[in-house]
């Protein structure tokens, strides 16, 4: 995130001083995740000199948030407490939302994903050693049973799946193996053989896209609405665009012409969510089904496109020869579902935040070219 994405940040909310904290380059190393409450809270996934940690920033409505978490935190668990800006910079022992990374020793630990508030991902090792074993994922309470419920199994899946190992509600905290393999967007990975995954990836699919979702897997999604209203905050001048760009998308969603079937969805499908297989085990995998849930067939294929290559800053959407060879690998298998045009615009108008729930560099001018490529695909279905 550049100096000036931070100002406009700071301009949007005045309320919360304590964003400056993130433009301090001696503590703040970098910025991976970024969620704001607007006029009452931003929490921020940061790297330190001592690791990953996170800044908390509260409204003077909301002071009482930042107070109890550095009264509570663990001894070294806090960085820096600025109380004047109501702003602290914390170890992730101090998430008091995830009580579980206490027990964990971090001299041993790889962290894999880490969202503030919501989510850690990693694997412990034995000091000394490289990581090995499951990877242990905690979550914010009440949120383990759902995803849980929706993790699916990997028994006869046409992919490889991290099986769950262990639960413990206590901790809210689930295991689940470790696949091998290498990742789809491995810089050794050439052209050829990416397009080629992407292929058996959309031939997977539609296997098991064949399949009716069981109950279990029921789940919300994010909605048009709700996308609106934070595209809103993040872009005021584009008010008049995002709302036509909204009304547009919720009467394709009340007219959608999909077959109607439910099948189970990832959910969250991105490049960089795929692990090539290897001798010791082949096949393409498809790893973190935290989103997975019921869904159109339309929806992994129109998720995965709006993604791109892991919504990094090359532009919104997969690179044609990648998406191209999604398609073919899943017409090999069964015909693409209707209503996949008008998919494909919702998905990229609801992910169309994500540079900045990323904190990517010039995250406003990567927002409007999801904006602008949202408009495209609606043109193409006029």
């Amino acid at each position: 995130m550049t100096p000036e994405d931070l100002a406009l940040l700071q301009a949007l909310d005045p309320a919360l001083p304590g964003i400056a904290l993130l433009a301090d380059a001696e503590t703040v190393l970098d910025i991976g995740y970024l969620r704001w409450k607007p006029g009452t809270s931003l929490v921020a996934g940061v790297l330190t000199p001592l690791g990953p940690g996170f800044l908390l920033c509260a409204a003077p409505p909301a002071r009482a948030k930042v107070d109890k978490l550095v009264s509570r935190a663990p001894e070294g668990g806090v960085l820096r407490h600025d109380p004047g800006r109501r702003a602290v910079l914390a170890r992730p022992a101090a998430d008091r939302d995830l009580p579980g990374l206490r027990r964990l020793p971090g001299e041993a630990t790889q962290v894999l994903a880490y969202k503030p508030q919501r989510r850690w991902v990693g694997r412990v090792a034995e000091p000394g050693s490289s990581p090995a074993g499951p990877v242990l994922r905690l979550y914010r309470k009440g949120l383990l049973p759902g995803t849980a419920a929706r993790w699916p199994g990997p028994e006869d899946a046409p992919f490889r799946i991290p099986r769950v190992l262990d639960l413990d509600a206590r901790r809210s905290c689930m295991a689940t193996e470790h696949l091998s393999g290498r990742p789809l967007l491995d810089a050794a990975v050439d052209a050829a053989e990416r397009r080629e995954a992407m292929r058996a990836l959309g031939e997977a699919l539609a296997r098991w896209h064949a399949r009716p979702a069981p109950a279990r897997a029921a789940t919300g999604r994010t909605g048009i609405v709700a996308a609106h209203r934070q595209l809103l905050r993040l872009l005021p001048d584009e008010h008049r665009r995002l709302a036509r760009l909204a009304a547009r998308l919720e009467h394709l969603e009340r007219s959608r012409t999909d077959e109607g079937r439910v099948v189970w969805c990832h959910g969250d499908l991105s490049a960089d969510q795929v692990l090539l297989g290897n001798e010791r085990a082949p096949g393409i995998a498809l790893l973190d089904w935290d989103r997975s849930g019921a869904g159109s067939p339309a929806r992994d294929l129109a998720e995965a496109d709006a993604a791109g290559l892991d919504d990094g800053g090359d532009g919104p959407g997969l690179p044609e020869p990648l998406r191209a060879a999604l398609l073919e690998g899943y017409e090999r298998r069964a015909p693409l579902p209707r209503g996949l045009s008008a998919a494909r615009a919702r998905a990229c108008f609801v992910r169309a935040a994500e540079p900045f729930r990323r904190a990517l560099p010039g995250w406003p001018a990567l927002m409007r070219a999801r904006l602008d490529r949202t408009e495209t695909l609606l043109e193409e279905l006029r």
